[in-house]
């Protein structure tokens, strides 16, 4: 949404392009990628960083701001280090820098196979649990990452994650 605290004024409501791309008039006035952020071409920390401004748990490191007080990153932009907007509360069990530790594993996994071999990876953010994946037969990230286990291992130890949350299990 890139909200000015100051202002109170927004330059893209809701989620839009910018929101994970970064800034677009270079790429309106140009018509090309000039100046489009590409998650996946960053580093891990800032990847998971276009993830994290909004889909996580934590507050601003400078709270309040202008005597408000925000329940997001004010100031970060797409590319930046988001250690500088905010304090993050993490959530997953996997250890820091292995892929399961990363918010497109879980909030994102590759479900749909299209030309040739290419994943596709799901848009939505919403954790797909096993009960979804018995349910409907949509793949989920557990048991597409651990390909030797079953949903009901995937239910019964998400159950054992602290600070679980009930939505894993639904």
């Amino acid at each position: 949404m890139n909200f000015n605290a100051r202002t109170k004024t927004v330059t893209e409501w809701n989620v839009g392009c910018e929101r994970c791309h970064g800034p677009g008039s270079e790429h309106v006035r140009q018509g090309s990628a000039a100046g489009i952020v590409n998650p996946a071409k960053l580093d891990f920390v800032r990847a998971n960083d276009t993830c994290i401004q909004c889909h996580s748990q934590g507050q601003p490191l400078t709270n309040p701001m202008f005597g408000q007080y925000y329940d997001w990153p004010v100031g970060f932009h797409q590319g930046g280090n988001l250690r500088e907007y905010w304090k993050l509360e993490e959530h997953t069990p996997h250890k820091a820098g292995t892929p399961g530790s990363q918010c497109i594993s879980c909030h994102m996994p590759k479900i749909e196979t299209t030309i040739a071999d290419v994943k596709v990876r799901t848009h939505t953010f919403a954790f797909i649990s096993p009960a979804i994946t018995d349910k409907y037969k949509i793949p989920n990230p557990c048991t597409s990452c651990h390909t030797d286990k079953s949903t009901a291992w995937a239910t019964e130890a998400l159950r054992h994650w602290p600070e679980r949350s009930p939505w894993r299990l639904d």
